[in-house]
């Protein structure tokens, strides 16, 4: 890669000396190139990192030496006499991405020691941001942002100043009477930025501190505008807290595939499911103690563009049940007979049901404050029947987290289930012989309905 830019740059600088060829040091070739000595002159290296989180003490001490170590090599490559080099910095959007949440990351004195280090070095940043409403993994509010770019660009302006006195300053005039409290929030986020997403406590007590800062101003004054819009921000953190008060429950996971792969015609023989993990082959787990079933059920499930993907085999069906079955969109009958149901919990919404029958249909309902069948997944159906044994393809759109909040009955708000940021889930049966009913659920729940979000599995994409 390098060698190209370089022999690019080369051909330039003979009949175009006053003109420069830049090129980042991005994954790939984010290494020094090992056969090259000195750069053409005429060569700008982007230095790419995130400078919250990879240059950051309170993150990884060992992580922030190795970069720096490695901007030393990068900088040998330059000739001397020239500063053909700039920063491309991604921290200015560190809490939104690959997080379905705001986090209040902030590092002032990571920025502030950084840029200072940098003073004849670099020729400045190049510096991405995001105010919301973009991609699932990097769209945000400005509102856990704004105070790493506005340090940023007093720093970039004035390198040697002070930081705590530009926060005192920053402090008192942007948040008037509850500047302490702030001063107190931020200075939480920033030492604890490593971890703070990773333990309950520490999210509850972040929250207590934004409680304190809203209690000292008025509520229609703008500084409490200021301070809700970091709250409303950080809001989808609260999920969190409850993820962390789970017992040990099963889990699932499966893989991304190619949606071309796959035809949604109820029947599992697409290449899309080769390969995939069956949960469980002898049937799910006998809702309240965890019994195999009696009417084997087994499921499998992946990923394809923004689609989630459920594959379930239902097996010992009543050949009654299976004619006499619901067929229409969001009929509640469906419920009186054979259905199997997927109960979904994003990382910020608890939680959304699909209830599919072997007919096709198909009942979806929000239960984010009881059952709201008024919601709308967009899920796309389709199931077969051969003998005892009927199956259903489920396609489930998931549209931004943001959608939550714009449009939020219409939809899976959530990003794709990482073993990081999983989701949490269940699946159901409803199976129905002549007189005998069995419920039974892959995660079983320890009491006699499916709706105990806390019993849910952990599900995750690898």
């Amino acid at each position: 890669m390098w060698d190209y830019v370089n022999r690019v740059a080369k051909e330039v600088y003979k009949t175009h000396p006053d003109k420069m060829i830049s090129c980042c040091t991005y994954t790939p070739y984010g290494l020094p190139p090992t056969n090259i000595d000195l750069l053409s002159p005429n060569i700008v290296v982007g230095w790419c990192h995130g400078r919250g989180w990879e240059l950051n003490d309170n993150v990884d001490p060992k992580q922030k030496e190795q970069m720096l170590n490695l901007r030393q090599e990068w900088l040998k490559k330059i000739p001397k006499g020239h500063t053909p080099f700039f920063v491309y910095d991604n921290s200015s959007f560190r809490s939104g991405f690959g997080q379905p949440f705001k986090a209040p990351d902030f590092f002032p004195h990571t920025t502030a020691a950084d840029l200072r280090s940098l003073k004849g070095i670099s020729m400045g940043d190049f510096i991405e941001v995001y105010s919301g409403g973009g991609s699932k993994s990097l769209g945000q509010d400005l509102g856990v942002t704004y105070l790493n770019l506005y340090v940023t660009a007093q720093f970039l302006w004035d390198a040697d100043q002070d930081v705590d006195r530009l926060l005192d300053e920053y402090y008192t005039l942007f948040y008037g009477p509850a500047a302490a409290e702030m001063k107190a929030f931020v200075d939480y986020g920033e030492a604890n930025m490593g971890s703070l997403v990773k333990k309950a406590d520490k999210i509850e007590h972040v929250f207590a501190l934004l409680e304190q800062a809203q209690a000292k101003v008025a509520p229609d004054s703008v500084y409490a505008q200021r301070i809700a819009l970091i709250a409303d921000n950080m809001r989808p953190m609260k999920n969190l807290i409850k993820q962390f008060n789970r017992g040990p429950v099963p889990e699932a996971h499966g893989w991304g595939r190619d949606a071309k792969t796959i035809q949604l015609d109820g029947k599992l023989d697409d290449v899309f499911w080769q390969g995939f993990k069956s949960y469980s082959v002898y049937g799910l787990g006998e809702l309240e103690t965890g019994r195999l079933a009696q009417y084997r059920t087994s499921f499998k499930v992946g990923y394809a563009g923004d689609n989630l993907y459920f594959g379930i085999e239902c097996k010992d069906a009543d050949r009654t049940a299976l004619t006499n079955t619901v067929t229409r969109h969001d009929d509640p009958a469906i419920f009186d007979g054979e259905e199997v149901e997927i109960l979904l919990e994003t990382q910020n919404h608890s939680y959304y049901q699909l209830a599919i029958s072997p007919g096709g249909g198909l009942f979806d309902a929000d239960w984010k404050k009881g059952r709201d069948p008024r919601w709308n997944s967009n899920a796309e159906v389709a199931t077969h029947i051969d003998g005892d044994t009927w199956s259903a393809e489920i396609r489930i759109p998931i549209v931004d987290p943001m959608q939550d909040d714009i449009q939020p009955m219409l939809g899976v708000a959530g990003i794709m289930p990482i073993s990081t940021y999983p989701w949490y889930f269940n699946v159901c049966r409803h199976s129905v012989h002549k007189q005998e009913i069995e419920n039974s659920t892959f995660s079983p729940t320890g009491s006699n309905s499916f709706h105990v979000p806390l019993k849910f599995g952990k599900l995750y994409m690898r």
